[in-house]
């Protein structure tokens, strides 16, 4: 009787246990719903990390830009706007190549030579790819579940936490971008479209050479 008992508890906490994950998967399926209601961009439920949807959060943070420079300029950083630009560079720069050493790291692995199509058949091609899709996924998720991403922006009290908050977001785009298929990044060579020494992010993004 005691054993029954015991594997009906274990059974209660399986079932507990999987009601908590979809519950914070509906959840995180319902955050980015109930975002792109908010501002009428469509959303791919299947694969949010579709090369329309990083454009999407590129344009995202382009357009949270003029609050992240004005609390950036509240708190004393109205000094070089090119170093600010740099910073934000090097985030990208640094995520790029954080995810290409990933990538790398993979290919020797699994001892995969995709640069040889005579060797590399489309299915081991096709296994690789889901394979960076999944860490793009993976990477995607945990801005909703890491905690110790830096406080939210407008909760932000010092320069420091305003520079901390525009690496992070930088820097976890960047991981995106990078991984996707072909890698992405800010233009950053483009020439700027006004006057404004702060208009520091670019307008555009490009494809860049595949890791």
């Amino acid at each position: 009787m005691n054993k029954m008992n015991e594997e009906l508890e274990k059974t209660r906490k399986a079932v507990s246990d999987k009601d908590e994950e979809l519950e914070s998967l509906y959840d995180r399926v319902a955050g980015d719903v109930a975002s792109s209601i908010k501002t009428g961009k469509a959303i791919n439920l299947n694969n949010p990390v579709s090369k329309p949807r990083i454009k999407e959060l590129y344009e995202d943070l382009r357009w949270n830009w003029p609050k992240i420079k004005s609390s950036l300029k509240s708190k004393g950083g109205d000094g070089n706007s090119s170093k600010v630009r740099d910073l934000m560079q090097k985030e990208f720069d640094d995520a790029k190549a954080e995810m290409t050493e990933k990538i790398n790291h993979l290919d020797r692995v699994f001892e995969l030579n995709t640069a040889r199509s005579d060797i590399a058949n489309s299915k081991v091609k096709e296994y690789r790819q889901l394979t960076i899709q999944n860490l793009q996924l993976a990477i995607y998720s945990e801005k909703q579940q890491d905690l110790k991403n830096p406080t939210p922006l407008h909760q932000c009290k010092t320069l420091q936490d305003v520079v901390d908050y525009l690496k992070h977001e930088c820097f976890w785009l960047g991981r995106l971008m990078a991984l996707n298929d072909p890698p992405l990044e800010p233009d950053w060579h483009s020439p700027r479209t006004t006057y404004d020494k702060w208009d520091l992010l670019p307008h555009n993004i490009i494809e860049s050479p595949k890791y």
